[in-house]
């Protein structure tokens, strides 16, 4: 679908969707999803142990998945982050990177640790990442999110995850996720082949032939 079509889509699913009401913080206008092919916005934010986290610090070959949450969401940000925990126990800690970013400038870093240790997440390949006043809206553009605030602590918001790697956007995921297969056998694709793996087909098959080799030596020396 092209760029404008589903921005159109989804500025009519959420006016549909959305609560109504009076919105201190919300995203405002249109909203243009990052697509496959476009560079990851750059950005400088704090993770869940207070420190400064920039986008340069991602890793360059990794594949990381790249999200949106908010700690006092009720549903889809926690089972999403299921998922992320389940993607995190399934593969090596180099195979893939993980980002959660929260859109709520009222989430500290120590809410998102909260968060976070709730699906006893291992930090060494997954960031949870909190914004401030003053950025959380140039990011939520940057990044194609909409979201309005609703009654209470809770947010009304898009729901996607990204694929990237080498800082682009390899694949956007829409909605919950619901299972983590398609995303995996992205990841691996994306990485390719294992050089371990690689290296001993290649041990095997010289092997095959060098047995070949000498069985047929063996056997015109037996003619001979």
């Amino acid at each position: 679908m092209a760029r404008t079509g589903l921005t159109v889509l989804i500025s009519l699913i959420l006016v549909a969707t959305l609560l109504p009401g009076a919105y201190a913080h919300h995203t405002g206008g249109q909203v243009k999803l990052l697509e496959e092919g476009d560079a990851l916005p750059s950005f400088s934010l704090t993770d869940q142990d207070g420190k400064r986290f920039s986008s340069s610090e991602l890793p360059r070959d990794t594949p990381i998945l790249l999200t949106f949450v908010y700690t006092n969401c009720p549903d889809v940000c926690p089972a999403d982050a299921a998922k992320f925990r389940q993607i995190q126990t399934t593969l090596n800690k180099d195979e893939v990177y993980l980002v959660s970013m929260s859109f709520d400038p009222n989430d500290t870093p120590e809410d998102l640790k909260s968060f976070a240790d709730r699906f006893d997440a291992d930090f060494t390949n997954w960031k949870f990442l909190s914004t401030h006043e003053a950025d959380f809206l140039p990011l939520a553009h940057n990044f194609g999110l909409y979201f309005e605030e609703a009654e209470g602590p809770f947010y009304g918001h898009l729901t996607f995850t990204y694929l990237i790697q080498g800082g682009v956007v390899k694949k956007v995921y829409f909605g919950s996720i619901d299972d983590i297969r398609p995303m995996l056998g992205d990841i691996r694709a994306l990485r390719g082949p294992n050089p371990a793996l690689v290296m001993i087909s290649i041990g095997i098959a010289v092997a095959s032939v060098a047995a070949g080799v000498v069985f047929a030596l063996r056997r015109r020396k037996k003619i001979g």
